[in-house]
């Protein structure tokens, strides 16, 4: 135990320590089983941390949370807001 005399030219300050957070990223979240089949329905994948609230995309095919059905593979973006 250490004490500092009143007149001591040496000053404390103390803060209250916070608990750092790290950046929520997919990687945390691991997302598994995305799928869209060949109808265009989107079914959301699973996550082991937080939840999805909405998701949207910037394609010109994309309404009512659907794209349009194809008949070959083609590649589609969605965007989550957790």
């Amino acid at each position: 135990m250490s004490k500092i005399n009143a007149r001591s030219p040496f000053y404390l300050t103390y803060v209250t320590p916070s608990v750092p957070s790290p950046e929520f990223t997919c990687t945390i979240a691991n997302l598994s089983d995305y799928t869209v089949d060949t109808n265009g329905t989107v079914s959301l994948p699973n996550l082991d941390y937080g939840y999805i609230e909405s998701f949207t995309s910037t394609a010109g095919d994309f309404a009512n949370d659907k794209f349009a059905a194809v008949s070959s593979q083609t590649v589609r973006t969605v965007v989550t807001s957790w």
